[in-house]
């Protein structure tokens, strides 16, 4: 895509794309509520629960450093975006979740 045929996001799109990131931590806590209501079920079928929630938490590390990195590089915008250390963090923690789980 050339940088010719680049169109900024409208207000509409930028609340959208906010409010869809923030989201991942109303998803994730009751993911973490729905875990620990039935722990004692999940003692009994999978190996670590442990593991499970650290994963999910590690999920939103990621999310909140994903965030940090749209706001502050771009304003949520995905034009020249650039790789440096937070977007790492990012994808550390997104990763690691992903495998702990």
């Amino acid at each position: 895509m050339s940088s010719t045929s680049y169109t900024p996001l409208t207000d509409t799109q930028r609340v959208f794309v906010v409010s869809v990131h923030f989201l991942t931590f109303a998803v994730a806590g009751w993911t973490v509520w729905a875990i620990q209501r039935k722990l004692p079920i999940l003692h009994k079928r999978i190996w670590s629960p442990f593991l499970l929630i650290t994963g999910i938490i590690f999920l939103q590390l990621g999310a909140a450093f994903e965030i940090a990195n749209h706001y502050y590089e771009g304003n949520f915008e995905l034009k020249d975006m650039k790789t440096d250390f937070i977007n790492g963090v990012f994808y550390f923690f997104n990763f690691g979740g992903n495998y702990l789980n």
